[in-house]
């Protein structure tokens, strides 16, 4: 992901998942536990649902950030990936950007403004 040295990461995903996500981010980058004064935001979503509430509770904050992380579990199994991802950008205004594998579990597309 396009998390460098310096930035405020604000991981959106439950305690265990986002103790995940964390141990794969660079030195240097310090975890902050909500939007306020983080640069970057990586949102865990485990359904469709968790899209939509994203964007019901956070749209005018997304904007705000450096960078915007989708992150979803591998293999589809939450019905999620990199293809449903961007159609469902698409209609919050949002386009596709790029795609990482965090580790075995966790992939993530990163959420550009159209």
């Amino acid at each position: 992901m396009n998390i460098q040295p310096g930035d405020r990461l604000w991981i959106h995903a439950t305690e265990g998942v986002r103790a995940d996500i964390a141990e794969d981010i660079a030195d240097g980058v310090e975890l902050v536990d909500g939007a306020e004064g983080a640069t970057v935001v990586c949102v865990a979503l485990r359904a469709k649902a968790d899209f939509d509430q994203l964007f019901a509770n956070h749209s005018d904050k997304l904007p705000n950030f450096r960078a915007v992380w989708l992150a979803y579990p591998r293999g589809s199994r939450a019905g999620l990936d990199e293809e449903t991802l961007g159609d469902l950008l698409e209609t919050r205004g949002w386009k596709l950007g790029g795609h990482v594998a965090i580790d075995d579990l966790w992939s993530a597309v990163e959420a550009l403004q159209a």
